[in-house]
């Protein structure tokens, strides 16, 4: 159990990376002091704006507990004699990390303009 807390945790953060990337691709995503960008020259820097939100606003430890969360539950769901137990926390944890970022994309519209 433990184990997959520690691989949803692990790939929920390292999940981050590339959702930013690819919702900067195809939609849109806030850049810190900057506005909402999008194209591939923006998906380049992507990872500048998942690290500042990340060490500054605290993101990657709300993405680490709620990896490992999905990972406990995913734990819940699968039976100890599957020899491929390390999946269903790791998409788990990839969901979570798409599902933070998609929100981080549309917080205009939920919360208001920054």
């Amino acid at each position: 159990m433990m184990r997959a807390m520690v691989i949803g945790c692990i790939s929920s953060i390292v999940g981050l990376f590339p959702a930013a990337f690819l919702l900067t691709l195809f939609y849109r995503f806030p850049f810190p002091m900057v506005a909402y960008v999008s194209g591939l020259s923006a998906a380049i820097r992507s990872p500048i704006a998942v690290l500042i939100y990340g060490a500054v606003i605290g993101l990657f430890p709300i993405a680490g507990i709620l990896g490992a969360l999905a990972g406990w539950v995913s734990t819940r769901f699968t039976s100890p004699d599957k020899p491929r137990q390390w999946v269903p926390p790791i998409v788990m944890g990839i969901c979570i990390a798409f599902l933070l970022t998609g929100l981080l994309s549309v917080w205009d519209k939920i919360y208001g303009p920054w």
